[in-house]
Parts: C-alpha cells; structure tokens; sequence
C-alpha cells in the first residue's frame, strides 16, 4: 500500500495508494480557503494569502533565522503505519536564508512517534528565492506509528515560505 501527502496547487491532501482497507482514502485534504482554513494547524503563526496561480497558500515569515517558525497537524498514524508515503510539494521561497544545517530551512517533514522513539522524514528543499517549484521525498513509514504529524514552516532560517 502507497500513502500520499502532496502539497498541490491548490491543496494539500494525504491519500494511501495500492491495494487493501485504506486503498486510495484521501484522509487529510485542505485547500487554504474559507475562514477556517488555518484552524487545523497548530504552532508559530502563518497566514492565509495568495498562492500559485490564483489559489490560497500557507505563508510562514520568520525575521529572526536563529529560531523557527513551524506549523503542525495531526495525521491519522493508524492509517499511514508500515505504508508507503510520497511528501510533494509545491512551494515559493522568498530570501530564506542559509540554515546552519542540512535538518533546517524550509520544512515539510512527517514526525513518527513508535515504540523505537521520534522518527522524522523529510522533504529536502532549497534555501534561497524562487517561484513556486514542486519538491518530493518518497519512504516507507514503520509499522508500529502512534502518533502521526506533518510539519511545514523555516526551521532556524529567516525569510518566508509560501505552501
């Protein structure tokens, strides 16, 4: 079984692929519009602004590149444990600086709580100033996830990132 989580003009959303239960759920979707639209994120602040061509997107702007401004959401673990997931994006960068090492910089990652401890995957995208430009890291999440969390924003770098 193949799980998903795209970052897509004009949404995100997490779909499992392949066969069995879960086959081709789409189990977390959000497309940044409506008033609630950044209700299911929780952590530093982001905004709601214009995205990629003519859509809504998660702005996250950091001033101070020496701390991070990251935003969370729950995903269901149960439905994305010992399964294969694809992080996609499509992302704006605007003066994000260098980070002081590769884990920094702009940040869309899925954090895995198992047995084991803290597990983290993530989607390697340059620092720097860009138009929107798609990113993607496919892996296999361990069978045992209890708790399941995507992460986006600028860990310890200044600037803005558009989703």
């Amino acid at each position: 079984m193949k799980a998903t989580i795209h970052f897509l003009t004009p949404l995100l959303m997490v779909v499992l692929m392949g066969t069995g239960a879960f086959s081709g759920e789409v189990v977390f979707r959000t497309e940044f519009e409506g008033p609630d639209a950044n209700e299911v994120w929780t952590g530093s602040e982001g905004k709601i602004a214009p995205g990629h061509r003519g859509s809504k997107a998660l702005r996250i702007n950091n001033g101070n590149p020496e701390k991070s401004m990251l935003r969370r959401t729950a995903l269901p673990a149960d439905r994305l444990a010992g399964q294969y997931v694809t992080l996609s994006a499509v992302v704006r960068a605007q003066g994000v600086s260098r980070p002081p090492n590769r884990a920094g910089g702009i940040k869309l990652m899925l954090v895995m709580e198992t047995a084991d401890g803290t597990q983290r995957r993530q989607v390697q995208i340059p620092h720097g100033t860009y138009e929107w430009s798609s990113f993607e890291n496919g892996f296999r999440t361990p069978g045992d996830v209890t708790e399941a969390t995507l992460v986006v924003g600028l860990q310890k770098s200044g600037g803005a990132v558009l989703f």
